[in-house]
């Protein structure tokens, strides 16, 4: 099968669907196919309808229950980008959340990646000790841990105790860590596929896997010297997040300015209680074309 000149756009979803229709909206695009993973969390019932009139639009049939900082994220990952995989060999393939939007109208995005034949993948500029501990130790209860203080301070003392004992895994690995959400080729996108059942063994008991497994395999490969910023994360996967005023900072009207002024091609994380800035955002691209 060859590669054909279109992408695909990958999307994690589990809540806030009016903003997901919103993004679906601006992605729809006779080049653009889009799929989409519902957090198996969410009941049947309580699935949005999403229509698209110009892109091929899946809905992942199989869902997988993700928790956060859990290989259940690696895991839905996965199979979003093997499902677009099997299904087409795109040119590029572009992960994002349910409540991310682009920052830039659809036909610019395409002509963009087009033009760049990159892997947009984000860099940290360094490790430090705190984050390579999350692949180097064992958790064993990331799936209990977001919302309750005993998981969280067991898996720092089991941490801490494997520190201190000298008992650390993965010792001769070399780890990357940066952002989740990538732009990349249809040949990276084999090159993760064939490496998938060594990358589930090598992160099972991690914490925070989806920051480190893309990283990784591209700065362990020859992929590394396709990317197209390795010093500059966010410039790296042309995604605009601040992480300064919030885990990540949710968008303001007051940063529509600043918003339509990124050269950034996409941004996270919005929500629809901002209606305003999602209609404004949502006008100014429809009207750049």
């Amino acid at each position: 099968m060859g590669v054909i000149e279109k992408h695909a756009f990958l999307i994690i979803a589990h809540t806030d669907w009016s903003l997901l229709k919103t993004l679906v909206s601006l992605l729809d695009y006779e080049l653009n196919d889009i799929y989409i993973h519902i957090d198996a969390k969410v009941l049947a019932k309580d699935i949005p309808d999403i229509i698209c009139s110009k892109s091929n639009l899946y809905m992942l049939e199989r869902r997988i229950s993700v928790a956060w900082g859990d290989i259940s994220v690696v895991e839905a990952e996965y199979l979003l980008f093997e499902t677009a995989y099997n299904n087409s060999h795109y040119s590029y393939y572009h992960l994002l959340s349910g409540v991310d939007l682009p920052l830039k109208p659809k036909e610019y995005i395409y002509s963009f990646f087009m033009r760049s034949g990159k892997n947009f993948i984000g860099f940290c500029p360094y490790n430090d000790t705190l984050s390579d501990l999350r692949v180097r130790t064992y958790h064993f209860f990331v799936s209990k841990m977001r919302n309750n203080r005993f998981y969280k301070l067991l898996d720092r003392i089991i941490a801490r105790c494997l520190v201190v004992f000298g008992c650390l895994r993965n010792k001769k690995h070399v780890f990357r860590k940066g952002s989740t959400w990538v732009s990349i080729t249809n040949d990276f996108v084999a090159y993760m596929l064939a490496n998938k059942a060594m990358v589930l063994k090598l992160y099972k008991h991690t914490f925070g896997a989806d920051e480190f497994f893309i990283q990784t395999l591209c700065w362990n490969s020859r992929f590394r010297n396709s990317v197209y910023d390795l010093n500059d994360e966010y410039n790296g996967c042309q995604r605009l997040i601040d992480w300064e005023r919030g885990w990540p900072y949710t968008w303001q009207e007051k940063d529509y300015n600043e918003l339509i002024a990124s050269e950034y091609l996409f941004a996270r994380k919005f929500s629809s209680e901002n209606a305003e800035l999602i209609n404004r955002l949502t006008t100014f691209l429809n009207t750049q074309n």
